[in-house]
């Protein structure tokens, strides 16, 4: 595997991120996306995130996932293992942020995050690009680059 020192750089985007981009929220969103394409930089997607969007938003998903730099990170068994570390704290910073939402509606969101903190790792620390920063509050080493 290239390490980004070597020249592979991207950012890892979260469900909320994918979202955002999807219902175009804001230039800077846009941006991330043109600026990717320009400087060949990976968009990376959880698989949890690319799955869902592709389920609920097909053709969105469908004209995200044909951009070039745009990437799946798949998940394996031992990954989702891996990322079940992350699960609780972002279940609780969800809870402290939306205090009686219904877990059950949030536990994409939280898998996905969590699968957006492996890929990150694994690429020596991109950064995830997140529409909800508070969801990775307390959570050590990670990069964030927020949407507004």
């Amino acid at each position: 595997m290239t390490s980004e020192a070597e020249g592979l750089t991207g950012h890892v985007l979260d469900l909320d991120a994918i979202y955002h981009l999807l219902d175009a929220r804001s230039n800077y969103g846009r941006e991330i996306v043109r600026q990717s394409v320009l400087r060949n930089t990976t968009l990376l997607l959880p698989a949890v995130a690319a799955q869902c969007v592709a389920g609920f938003r097909p053709h969105q998903a469908e004209a995200l996932f044909s951009v070039p730099v745009v990437t799946i990170g798949g998940l394996s068994a031992a990954e989702v293992t891996n990322a079940a570390r992350f699960g609780p704290k972002m279940a609780a910073n969800l809870e402290q942020y939306t205090p009686g939402l219904a877990m059950k509606s949030e536990i994409v969101t939280i898998l996905a995050a969590a699968h957006a903190m492996l890929l990150a790792e694994a690429r020596g620390g991109w950064r995830i690009i997140t529409s909800v920063p508070h969801l990775y509050d307390d959570i050590s080493d990670v990069r964030l680059e927020i949407l507004p």
